[in-house]
């Protein structure tokens, strides 16, 4: 199942930190509503790619972490935005 722009951008922030709590996911990555933010969320979960961690006693209260499979996603993510970014320089005339 191919990741939507949400989903990378959060797993992009996610590789730059070891975990986040949910409040701080959207500044974080770079997203609008708390909405587009769960459903990218419970996406990634789905996936595997994501571990939501729930406080204990305050259910509304969690973190989220990348599993090893996330981590290894964000890195190719990172590797082909480098990649299109080389050939973007490349293309342009000088």
């Amino acid at each position: 199942m191919p990741v939507t722009e949400h989903e990378a951008k959060l797993l992009m922030a996610l590789k730059e930190r070891a975990e986040l709590p949910m409040s701080k996911i959207r500044d974080a990555a770079g997203i609008g509503s708390p909405g587009t933010v769960q459903l990218a969320v419970s996406r990634l979960v789905a996936m595997g790619l994501l571990e939501e961690r729930f406080e204990s006693g305050f259910p509304r209260r969690h973190t989220v972490k990348l599993t090893r499979f996330g981590l290894k996603a964000a890195e190719h993510l990172q590797q082909i935005e480098e990649q299109l970014a080389m050939a973007e320089k490349l293309a342009k005339p000088t």
